[in-house]
């Protein structure tokens, strides 16, 4: 098991590699990277320098406001079970799934969108699927889950072909398992409108990743909260 520290900058999740930096992306099918192949938890992948809209690890820093010379995506993240603990400010990857999980909940996951995280939970009394995103500061539904419901305010944020926008934001509870938070969520921007076609209603990143410990595990389909 490899276990390395993780900052949280800009609600994002960031650990070093060496002299590289990677923001952890669960809900970006590739990683992104200065060079075609990276070393990771000591093993080498394959990675690209641009990713859809000729977007780089430079163009992603200057959105998220901050350096980092790799978005690890799926692709690599796949090869493992990862535990996301905020709190104690550790992420840890195991090839052998060997990361306990005593006194957590278990949600089944399903994947999407070339190795993308799905979970199902209930948003505001409605069953809803939503990618897991530890790259998404804040997390996002479809209009139709703010019916009726006052906004909070608004907040600044990127998407990668999109860039930087402004959106809505409402608070509503959110359960995960037995276990129920209040998440921020923006509405969903039209570039990624695409998410109900796969039956997905939205994303969930930050709030979900500051209030809990994660654990997924690629190799059983398994979320796991505590």
């Amino acid at each position: 098991m490899n276990i390395k520290e993780i900052e949280i900058l800009n609600g994002h999740s960031v650990i070093r590699e060496g002299e590289n930096v990677c923001l952890i992306d669960t809900g970006n099918p590739i990683t992104i990277h200065t060079d075609n192949s990276l070393l990771f938890c000591g093993r080498r992948f394959d990675t690209v320098t641009q990713g859809m809209g000729g977007i780089t690890s430079a163009s992603l820093s200057a959105m998220a406001g901050f350096h980092f010379t790799t978005l690890l995506g799926a692709d690599i993240l796949r090869n493992y079970a990862v535990r996301f603990d905020y709190k104690a400010g550790v992420a840890a990857f195991s090839e052998n799934g060997d990361i306990s999980t005593d006194g957590f909940d278990s949600l089944p996951v399903t994947f999407s969108i070339g190795n993308v995280p799905v979970i199902e939970n209930t948003i505001a009394g409605r069953r809803a699927k939503v990618v897991f995103d530890t790259g998404a500061k804040l997390s996002y539904l479809d209009a139709s889950f703010f019916a009726g419901i006052e906004s909070i305010g608004t907040e600044s944020d990127f998407y990668p072909v999109l860039g930087n926008f402004e959106t809505a934001v409402y608070r509503l509870n959110s359960t995960f398992g037995q276990r129920t938070i209040a998440v921020r969520y923006g509405n969903l921007p039209s570039e990624i409108q695409l998410l109900p076609a796969f039956g997905v209603n939205g994303i969930v990143g930050f709030d979900f990743l500051n209030n809990f410990e994660i654990v997924l595990d690629y190799h059983n389909g398994m979320l796991f909260v505590k």
